[in-house]
Parts: structure tokens; sequence; C-alpha cells
């Protein structure tokens, strides 16, 4: 619900939610710094194609295009030969020590996106990215008298900054927070401030906001959606290996550490029947506290998540610092019980001893005991797994779609 005095700007109501804005009664355009078709543009992808099976679909500004659609007239990227000039920039700025190159290329995304507000370039009226931060975007659109509104999709930036500092000085790891991305978490603040509403992904995320100040009648929740086809149920395994496995950053902030404390004070570290398998990149500050660790833990790197869930009698996603986690949800549509912390965005969906295990974020023994519960018990796993699924086929991308554009036009 619309709660900010910007309501009755020319009686428009314009939408900037994973990069979609809308008009009632009018086309929806859509702008963010994603990919049309990849996997981590997932969210605004569905929710474009699910916009256009209403037939309300204006015109898409990304930042580039993985798989061109058949509706691909509508679908422009903001740099000339698409997503190739970002990836060549940030390889450029990447050689920067400590530097952030989305950070900097989401600055010149914002620039392109509000002069194309100011040369009324879209058939109806727009905005946004699914990360707050597009603080000049944001502002044109306002002068322009658009009622704009935003997708809180993490936890505040200053927050989420100030945990990993914690963290880093908790287990003994070296830490740099570079200048640009507390800049950036100003710019991210004052988007919150001057959007006339926030639909934010978790209850989490939203508390975040309350408790930075944002007024608390400007948020609504919308979690994310999974595809279920893709990520399609199977059985688990019947044979005797306990396998674990984590989907995502292998960072901090993701709760790593305690998932290694974890692994250990579970015993599981030296159960040659048992296996962790930690997905994804590997932050140089984990690389400590993986040196000396079990030899039963294993990072594979970048992945295709689809057989890592198939093949993982357990998912555990022991997250400090989240928006709404999609990785959870990806493994309870393929039957996968999951172990995640309260601070991971899918306690909003599931029940705690239902489709798995929800444990306190930053304890380890609460971790150790849920793995060493699932361990011992596989029936409780299979009824779990079970219970995922038919939560997972509940929040599919078509009810995501339908729940932002009802709470926007409700």
């Amino acid at each position: 619900m619309l709660c900010h005095s910007k309501i009755a700007k020319n009686m428009k109501r314009m939408v900037i939610f994973e990069g979609v804005s809308l008009m009632v009664d009018d086309a929806l355009d859509v702008v963010g710094y994603f990919d049309y078709g990849s996997g981590t543009g997932a969210a605004p992808t569905h929710l474009i194609d699910g916009i256009l099976d209403k037939d309300r679909l204006g015109h898409v500004l990304c930042r580039g295009v993985v798989e061109t659609p058949e509706h691909a007239s509508k679908i422009s990227t903001a740099f000339p030969g698409g997503r190739r000039v970002p990836q060549l920039m940030g390889s450029v700025l990447n050689v920067i020590p400590y530097s952030k190159p989305r950070l900097y290329l989401e600055r010149i995304f914002d620039w392109i996106v509000s002069r194309r507000l100011v040369n009324d370039y879209f058939s109806g009226d727009f905005h946004y990215h699914h990360t707050p931060g597009h603080l000049r975007s944001i502002r044109k659109a306002n002068d322009l008298g658009k009622t704009t509104v935003l997708a809180g999709a993490v936890e505040l930036t200053q927050r989420s900054i100030k945990r990993y500092e914690e963290e880093c000085k908790r287990h003994g790891l070296s830490c740099h927070v570079p200048t640009e991305l507390r800049r950036a978490a100003t710019r991210r603040f004052q988007t919150l401030v001057e959007s006339d509403q926030i639909l934010a992904m978790s209850s989490f995320a939203a508390e975040s906001y309350v408790d930075g100040g944002i007024d608390r009648d400007s948020i609504d929740i919308v979690p994310l959606g999974v595809d279920t086809e893709r990520f399609d149920y199977k059985p688990l395994l019947n044979d005797d290996k306990f396998r674990v496995t984590f989907v995502g950053s292998v960072n901090v902030l993701k709760g790593i550490p305690y998932l290694l404390d974890a692994w250990k004070l579970s015993g599981l570290g030296e159960d040659d029947k048992a296996e962790l398998r930690l997905c994804g990149h590997v932050a140089d500050e984990i690389e400590p506290l993986l040196e000396d660790g079990p030899t039963n833990v294993s990072t594979p790197g970048f992945v295709d998540p689809v057989p890592e869930y198939r093949q993982a009698s357990v998912f555990a996603f022991p997250s400090l610092s989240e928006g709404f986690a999609k990785a959870p949800l990806e493994a309870m549509s393929t039957g996968r019980p999951i172990i995640v912390t309260e601070n991971a965005g899918t306690p909003d969906i599931m029940n705690d001893g239902e489709e798995g295990i929800v444990v306190s974020p930053r304890n380890a023994e609460e971790l150790a005991n849920a793995l060493n519960s699932l361990r011992e018990n596989s029936t409780e796993r299979k009824r779990m797994g079970q219970a995922a699924r038919n939560t997972a086929e509940r929040y599919t991308w078509e009810r995501y779609t339908n729940e932002v554009t009802d709470k926007i036009i409700e």
C-alpha cells in the first residue's frame, strides 16, 4: 500500500521493483542492472515475463540479454553492445586493489537511466534495480511526478557492513571495506528514504529498514519465487553417504565460519561417510579457515546448482545477512530439507521442524545439533524433504508477479 504523500502526484503510480515501473492504466516499463535471461537475473526476468502475460509490458532497459525472447523488440540494453561493455570495464577495474567494479558501473547505469527519463524514452514510466542505490534515477522520477516503489532486496547495507567487520574481528580474519561501498551504503539508504513505497523481500530486511528509521507503514513484504520445473523434485538418494551442501558466496556474511565450526563440533568432520560441499566463489578471508580444515570439506567453485541439490542429503544456509536467499527455496523445490538461520529470509515461508530446521544466527552449537539430528534420522529427512517441495510449489514466479502487482495497485 502506498503511504507517502507523493501518492497524489499527478494521480499516477509508478513502480520500481526488481527494475520494474508501473503506471496504472499505462504500460509497464522495466529498468534494472541485470541480464535478462540469466540465473542471477531470474527475479526481474520472471517478473517481466509475467507482466508481459498480463499485456502490460512497455519497454525494458537492462544491462544485457542472455537469451533473446520473443518480445525482444521491447528490451534494450543501457550500454552499447549489451553486457560486454560493463564486463570489460569491470575486468579493467578489478586490477585495482579493494575495488568494487559493480558499484562504479551501477552509478554509470543510474546516470543513463536518469537521462532516459529526461528524454521520455519509455512508453509508460519507470525505474529501479532490485538493490537500492540508484539515487539519481529515483530523484528524477520523483521530480517528474511519478510515484516510486523500490524493492528491498538486501539488509540495510550500513548494518551488513558493521556485521561483516564484527565477524571478521571475532574470527581473527583480515577484512577491508572499500570506501566506495560505504558511499554506496549511503546512496542505498537515501533511495529507501526518498521512495514512496518499499517492497522488502523478507521480514528480516524490512526490520533492518525500520531500525534504520524508515517508516514501517511504507513497507510491504514480497518473498521471491522459484522455477519448480527447473528445480524439480527428486527423491533423496538411498546410499549411506550424508552430504551437506551450501550454494552461494562462500564468505563471512553467509555464516561459513559457523558452518565449519559446526561441522567439527558435530563430529561430522571425522566421519568418512559425511561430506560438506561449499559451492561458490570462496572469499579471500575464508581461505585461512579452510587450510587446516577437515578433509571431507570441498570447495568446487561455481557449479550448476541443480545436480548439487539432487546429490544433497541436507541443504545448509547459515547466513547472517540476507534479503531473501534464493538457494534455500531452490533446494526445497528439489525436495531437500534445509537448515537456515532466522536471518536468511526463508523462515517467512516455512515452519521450523516441518520443511527443515531454523537455527539462531552465529550459533555453531545449534547448527551442529541440527546437522546431527538429520544425520541420524533418514525418515525425518524424507518427511521434511517432501514438505519442502510442497511449500515450494506454492511459491512460484507467477505468485510472485501477482503479489507484486497486487501490493502496488491494492
